[in-house]
């Protein structure tokens, strides 16, 4: 909605605003729910989440502007059109896969986190969820990368974003018992995070105009099967090799960005 009011001057800028608020939201959900969790149980904080949700609802009803849907057709085929898109559209497919590879590196880091956090410095939850803070720090990023996305060669921008993400991995890799060395790593990754996920939604949404919700849907799917992914794996790895497999894990999804980037898109860095 905010690409779609916005014009193609601002439309990072929006973009960039909207992504700090839910990177933010998701890491400051992690430092509220670690210390909930702690002192008064899990399920205290699922009731408190179902009041905000309900908030919330309350205010996106008088405050949201009144959008007309453009597409007249049926439900039906407007799903079916998400595969017209999928296939039309190879950068659609290329920010998608980029998008969930550093999205999966995130989560096996935060899935991990709390096995590392009790492992190696005996810190619960609480503790835990406290390093939301530093990726707040990265998320607020964000606003500038939007700002730059209208000036600068995005594919360049997002070259950087996967170099920060492969250099927070390897703090991550040195850190397994340095609590500065993860504060570091977090701000590091989520920089990177942000400013690849903002410029490859720029990129998707300055295409087919009349489909940016299709397209939106494309690339966030496949965002989030990262994300799953990531999780899975990260927990996977934990298992067996411990931090320096997570990290490890997370170098080499930063490493296929770069590649994928460079193979694909080597004619484009004008």
């Amino acid at each position: 909605m905010a690409a779609q009011l916005s014009n193609s001057e601002n439309r990072g800028r929006s973009i960039g605003i909207v992504m700090s608020g839910l990177l933010i939201g998701i890491l400051g959900s992690r430092i509220i729910s670690g210390f909930v969790g702690e002192i008064y149980g899990w399920r205290t904080m699922y009731f408190v989440a179902t009041g905000l949700m309900l908030l919330l609802f309350v205010v996106l009803m008088f405050k949201l502007p009144k959008l007309t849907p453009e597409y007249k057709g049926s439900y039906g085929s407007l799903m079916r059109s998400l595969w017209y898109y999928f296939k039309k559209e190879p950068s659609l497919r290329l920010a998608t896969v980029k998008s969930a590879l550093a999205f999966a590196g995130l989560c096996a880091f935060w899935t991990t986190l709390v096995f590392l956090m009790e492992e190696n410095f005996n810190y619960g939850s609480s503790v835990t969820g406290a390093f939301g803070l530093f990726g707040i720090i990265g998320a607020l990023g964000a606003t500038v990368v939007g700002k730059l996305n209208n000036k600068m060669n995005k594919n360049k921008i997002i070259i950087f974003s996967a170099l920060l993400l492969l250099f927070s991995w390897f703090v991550f890799l040195i850190s397994a018992n340095s609590l500065v060395g993860i504060a570091i790593g977090v701000i590091l990754v989520d920089l990177g995070l942000q400013a690849l996920h903002i410029t490859n939604q720029n990129i998707i949404f300055s295409k087919n105009e009349d489909a940016r919700n299709r397209v939106n849907t494309i690339y966030m799917v496949g965002f989030f099967i990262g994300g799953a992914l990531g999780t899975s794996l990260g927990a996977i790895l934990w298992e067996h090799f411990k931090w320096t497999g997570v990290a490890s894990l997370g170098i080499l999804f930063s490493i296929l960005i770069i590649g994928i980037q460079l193979i694909f898109n080597r004619k484009n860095f004008s």
